[in-house]
């Protein structure tokens, strides 16, 4: 009866198999290390210990930062936050329907504020405000669209 001939390469070794996959290191590191730990050392101060350690901690501050994204974006969906560009332009909407107000005040205003009393000049001033006021709360909204303000 014959035996089965060994197939060619390394022999496999399911905990270095193992390790290499959990630590991401080379079989040869590996071997190095259990071989540190064969000489006494307490877990924590092994290379192999250390080597856990370290990764546990980069995972663990992975997925810290993945939790905070996800509580940000939560928070965004519900209306809380905005994207820096959206605040931007909820700003700049209003600012800029009331400078254009402004910039035509005078032509508007200039003769229709000629030779008036002042209670027509009061009221005068006062329905350009609104009207000013609601342009700029019509960008406001128009820039918003179904976002929560």
């Amino acid at each position: 009866m014959t035996t089965p001939k060994r197939p060619v390469g390394r022999p496999r070794r399911a905990d270095l198999d193992e390790l290499e996959k959990e630590l991401g290191l080379t079989r040869r590191r590996i071997r190095q290390m259990l071989s540190e730990a064969k000489e006494g050392a307490t877990a924590p101060d092994t290379a192999l210990g250390q080597a856990r350690l370290t990764k546990t901690l980069l995972e663990i501050e992975r997925l810290q930062l993945l939790l905070e994204n996800e509580r940000l974006e939560q928070r965004r969906l519900k209306g809380e936050l905005l994207f820096r560009q959206e605040a931007v332009e909820l700003v700049t909407a209003p600012q800029q329907a009331i400078a254009t107000a402004l910039r035509d005040f005078g032509k508007r205003m200039a003769v229709r504020l000629t030779g008036q009393p002042a209670s027509a000049i009061e009221g005068t001033l006062s329905e350009w405000v609104t009207n000013t006021m609601q342009a700029a709360d019509n960008a406001i909204l128009k820039v918003a669209g179904t976002q929560k303000l």
